[in-house]
Formats: structure tokens, sequence, C-alpha cells
């Protein structure tokens, strides 16, 4: 037996933890356990909770093989259809870091809502998966009701007709949320992603109404954030929070006007501004910051780890994003031109894919810098955008802030995980 390669050890209040990154499980070392880690396996009770966990392995297991096998295994898996679709690009706000070019009136037809239905049709059929992620992105989504509208009571036809399960995630501002959604969306596990920047007036100063007179988006947003948690459906929220230096300053009273969420059902995701270069932010500012959100007893994702080899949606098989005029992508963090397109649905409700770009994207390795690293296994890595742009992969700079240790990221993730297991009780 040997210690596995992805053990990580730290210490919180001078007690000895273990992180083992592929298992995404830590342990605090007793006496028995560092005797058994040192070699000693005469008590078979400890030894075989070291092996089940991944603690130690045996002598000669390649622990990078099966990590590469496991990535490999998620990236073509057929269980899960992740299928996201933009129903516009146009959008109601104007905020200065979007990178998108939204198109005014540019609403998903009665035509492509169609072909959508026919294509989730036929891949069950022809690959058949046990979930369905749908995805409403945009632009703004919520603004077009109608589409949305028939095509989830079309895909509740198909869930019961073919068994499959059916998790929805609406990626939106939040201005936009009323009754007729909550009724609309009550029969689905439902996630919604609602971008706040910050306090009250920073937030306005930032994520503004392109129509001025409709005035204060924040109290749309809470307003609306009230409306779904008050409707005791499977409703669950993530919070993102695009931060640059002003708007951690002023966090603090944004997470004081969210005390009404359940914590249960609730992430706070903090994400840098892409804009925003690593050294204008006070990391210690940051993680200030995060430990108040932790106080509030809110589970914070950033620099987070994985526990299902997943790394960036795009890189997997099972994976599209149907535009509003039926072209098809599969990255949202860029715009959606033309020459970025990796293909188009037609109207049988098949994605006649650009094969040379798949296939270019399918076939995106990982920087060795990254299969060396202790955290390899539930790091969330590179999104494969950035691999596909960048012309030496190893001279891309780690995830992580480069004032921020192995050490520090483990005791943050320890430390949510925590809070989330505090939540679930």
């Amino acid at each position: 037996m040997k210690q596995s390669i992805y053990n990580n050890q730290v210490k919180i209040n001078n007690i000895d933890i273990i992180y083992n990154s592929f298992s995404n499980r830590f342990i605090s070392v007793t006496p028995d356990i560092l005797d058994c880690l040192s070699g000693n396996y005469s008590n078979h009770n400890v030894l075989n909770g070291l092996r089940n966990a991944r603690f130690l392995v045996e002598d000669d297991e390649n622990e990078k093989d099966l990590v590469m096998n496991c990535y490999l295994r998620r990236k073509f898996s057929l269980r899960v259809y992740q299928l996201i679709i933009n129903t516009s690009l146009d959008c109601n706000l104007q905020c200065w870091y979007c990178y998108e070019t939204h198109i005014k009136k540019s609403f998903i037809s009665s035509d492509v809502v169609l072909n959508i239905l026919k294509h989730i049709e036929l891949k069950f059929i022809s690959e058949p998966f046990e979930v369905l992620e749908l995805s409403f992105f945009g632009g703004e989504p919520m603004l077009n009701y109608k589409a949305i509208s028939d095509l989830l009571q079309h895909v509740k036809s198909l869930m019961n007709k073919y068994g499959f399960k059916v998790l929805l995630t609406i990626v939106t501002n939040g201005t936009c949320i009323n009754k007729r959604y909550i009724d609309l969306l009550r029969d689905f596990k439902t996630r919604f992603q609602i971008t706040m920047d910050g306090d009250e007036c920073t937030h306005n100063s930032i994520r503004k109404f392109k129509d001025a007179r409709k005035g204060n988006s924040y109290k749309y947003i809470i307003n609306g954030l009230k409306l779904l948690s008050e409707s005791k459906a499977n409703f669950y929220f993530t919070i993102r929070v695009n931060y640059d230096s002003n708007v951690i300053k002023n966090i603090v009273h944004l997470i004081n006007d969210l005390s009404f969420l359940n914590r249960e059902k609730t992430i706070i995701s903090l994400q840098k501004v892409w804009q925003c270069k690593l050294d204008e932010i006070n990391t210690q500012k940051l993680f200030d910051v995060i430990g108040y959100i932790n106080t509030q007893k809110f589970f914070v994702d950033i620099y987070g780890f994985s526990s299902k080899f997943c790394s960036c949606y795009a890189n997997n098989y099972n994976q599209a994003i149907i535009n509003y005029d039926g072209k098809v992508y599969k990255c949202t963090a860029r715009d959606f031109v033309k020459d970025r397109s990796y293909g188009v649905l037609n109207s049988e409700g098949i994605i006649v894919w650009d094969i040379g770009k798949l296939k270019k994207r399918l076939s995106l390795n990982a920087p060795q810098k990254c299969i060396d690293c202790s955290l390899f296994p539930s790091c969330k890595g590179f999104c494969s955008q950035k691999l596909l742009e960048c012309e030496d992969i190893d001279t891309l700079p780690c995830l992580y802030d480069k004032e921020l240790s192995k050490s520090d990221i483990v005791l943050h993730n320890i430390k949510q995980k925590l809070i989330e297991r505090r939540n679930e009780v």
C-alpha cells in the first residue's frame, strides 16, 4: 500500500487534516490514522476506511491514468444531456462588462421551438439519457415567456412519455420574475442563476435598465426572489456576484438583503469580472468577504472543487447550445457570432455539426502541469474555450489566485463543505 499522490495535508486550529482530491473527502489525522498512513496496517478497520476513501492505494496503481480515464468517461457519458437554449439575445439591461452583442427583438421562432422538441425526442431515441439538463440563456431569456412556456409544456409530455428526468436552469438578470413564471415552473426542479452586483447603489450603477424609466433593477430582483422564495416550489438559487474591487467593498449590504433566502437552496457565487486583472483584487479583502458570507450560513462558490471530474461543460460530447436562430454553439462565454457556430439545427430536429470544430474541441487535453498537480481530480480546470484560443496551453496561468497556496484552497473548500453539511441538517 502507499499514500495517494492526491493527499493534501493542512492544519486547522493545530489539527492535521488530509484532503484527498480524488475522493473529495477529508479526515482529521488521529494517532491510529497516522500510524496506518506510516505503514502499520494492523488496525484493519482504519486500513479499510483509508482505502475506501482513497487515502491509501495499491502499490501498483497508476492514479494519474485512473483520473484521466474518469475524465474521459465523464466527457463522453450519455447519462445526462445538457441542452442550453437562447430564447433571445435581446436584453432589458445594459451592463458595462457584458461580452454579448444584444440583438433587439431577437426572439426564437415557433419553427425553431418545434425543431428543438423534435431534437430532444430524436436524441432520446438514438442515445437515451436519464436526465435532461435544460437551461435557458440569453440575452435575457425571461423576456420570451411564450417560447419558454411552449417548450416546457411539450418537454413535460416527452418526460412523461419516455421517463427521463428534467432539471431546469434559468440564467436570468431576475427582473422579469412574476407569478405566471412561478406557475409555469412549479412542476420542475428549477435553479435560478441571478446576478446581483453588490449593494443596491453599486448594483444599480452597473446593472441599469435600457429604459431608464423602469428605475431600480435591484428592487425588481429582490422582489422577484421573494416571490420565488414564498412560492414553496422546488426552486433553488445561485446568486452570482460579478465582482471587482468596488463591488467587494459593499457586498455585506447585499448579503443582509438576501437574509430571507433558504440556506439549503442558495449558493452565493463570486465571479471576478473578466476585464479586471487578478492583481487589482485584494485577496485578503476577498476572503474577509467570504468569511462574512459564511457567518450568515451561506455556501460560497469560489475557488471551488468538483467531485464529478466534469471540468468545463463545453468539453462534454453530450452538450449543445441552440441559439434563437437555430445555429448551434458549445460555449456560452463568448458572443454568439457566425464564426463561432458549431453547426445548425435542421427542420427534422437533427444537429448538423461542423465535425472539424467539434473534433478539435473534444480532443483537447489538460496542460501537463495540471495533470501533475495534487489537486487535479477535484479542480474544475480550464474552460475549453481558453484552451482553444491559447497557442501554448502550458503558458496558461493557474485558475487560482497567485497569492493563494494549495493549503489556502484546500482550507477554503473544507470550510465550504462544513457549511454545506450544516445547512443540510
